[in-house]
């Protein structure tokens, strides 16, 4: 009985026959990460082409990393050149890196994104009430009046008013840091 002869990955036998050199694929060309996240959204992730002189590219593993590039665990492996992510609120910075491998278990370089910082903000609470006048004359203002909101995370606020008439659109008619609005009737 003879002992199997195996090739270390860096050789490719042909179906003829002949031993040939395997390269890895070279690395993606590019990474494309958003320049703004919002914890606790999900972002797409996109990379560019790698190329492989045997064409023997089988896909890409992507990892993340959120402590600066100190440690990365992998999310995704497959032959796609996005996925998405998921950024848990919370997060402080992010960044991804991208290789290429082959089918013979060669891997490129990595492609390596710059850090992103990622923006924690809570929305506010709702207004805490709303107040309108039970009776409307036209051609006479009235006050409109609102209770205040909180945000968790101190954030000054803006409050946006809107007027609906007669069950038509929605048109906002006042935008500001104000807790009322007079509102000329026609």
């Amino acid at each position: 009985v003879r002992p199997a002869l195996v090739l270390p990955s860096s050789l490719l036998v042909s179906d003829d026959g002949s031993v040939n050199t395997n390269t890895a694929p070279t690395a993606p060309s590019s990474i494309s990460v958003p320049s703004s996240i919002q914890g606790g959204s999900t972002i797409t992730v996109s990379w560019g082409a790698s190329t492989d002189k045997e064409s023997n590219l089988e896909g890409y593993i992507l990892e993340r990393s959120t402590d600066g590039g100190k440690s990365w665990s992998q999310i995704y492996q497959g032959s796609s050149r996005s996925t998405t992510n998921t950024v848990a609120f919370g997060t402080a910075s992010v960044m991804y890196r991208v290789k290429a491998y082959d089918s013979e278990g060669l891997a490129s370089a990595y492609k390596t994104s710059s850090q992103v910082t990622v923006i924690n903000n809570n929305a506010p609470t709702a207004p805490a009430s709303i107040t309108v006048p039970n009776t409307v004359y036209g051609g006479q203002s009235i006050v409109v009046t609102w209770g205040a909101a909180t945000d968790p995370d101190g954030d000054a606020m803006t409050y946006a008013l809107e007027r609906q008439v007669d069950g038509g659109d929605w048109a906002q008619i006042y935008t500001g840091p104000n807790l009322s609005f007079t509102d000329p009737i026609t």
